[in-house]
């Protein structure tokens, strides 16, 4: 709100985390350009996946990286991501 006051919509980038049903309002009425959500039922999914694979005696690797949405104007509107259906 503050960069509106200003009058400096057009010079600053807003971008927020989490994407949370607040900031997908502000992004589709182009008050904020995305928001990066986690998706928490995919890496929950992960864990056991990888927990069931240590259990067996399997090896995961050194690194393991979460999933991430990049929620854009573009995206919310063409509702295409299948990824999307994470997002709560």
């Amino acid at each position: 709100e503050a960069i509106r006051v200003a009058g400096k919509t057009n010079q600053v980038i807003v971008v927020g985390v989490d994407g949370v049903p607040d900031a997908r309002r502000a992004i589709l009425a182009g008050r904020m350009t995305a928001s990066i959500t986690q998706l928490p039922y995919l890496i929950g999914k992960r864990s056991v996946e990888l927990a069931v694979k240590s259990v067996h005696g399997q090896c995961a690797g050194a690194t393991e990286r979460a999933p991430l949405l990049v929620l854009t104007k573009g995206v919310l509107e063409a509702k295409k991501d299948p990824l999307l259906q994470y997002v709560r």
